[in-house]
């Protein structure tokens, strides 16, 4: 809760990719918009040991949600398995969350959806 935006974030995300044990990112309640999603996606493909992304109340839309979510199954895939990834994005500006589920699902990328 901070005011955020995209350039903090990268900031951020530089940061985290240089800690090893990274587990669990918070990013709730800022102004983090889908320019932020290249740099949140180089975050949970590069740290598969990422357990946890809390962006909720921020400003993503379904492109950014979607490039994240590509990001973390690639990150994954690419160590072997790594860690699941519990991936908060409520109460952003994600429009047929339902479609983009059946498309991520339909591409193969490995999601569970918890409502």
């Amino acid at each position: 809760q901070n005011q955020l935006d995209w350039q903090g974030c990268r900031a951020i995300v530089d940061i985290g990719l240089q800690c090893r044990d990274l587990r669990v990112v918070k990013l709730v309640r800022n102004k983090i918009t889908d320019q932020a999603s290249s740099a949140l996606a180089r975050l949970v493909e590069g740290c598969p040991q990422l357990e946890q992304l809390h962006l909720s109340y921020n400003h993503l839309t379904r492109r950014g949600a979607t490039e994240i979510i590509t990001a973390a199954c690639r990150g994954r895939e690419a160590s072997g398995g790594g860690n699941t990834l519990w991936l908060r994005l409520e109460h952003n500006r994600i429009e047929g969350a339902d479609a983009m589920l059946a498309e991520l699902s339909q591409r193969r990328v490995g999601v569970c959806e918890a409502r």
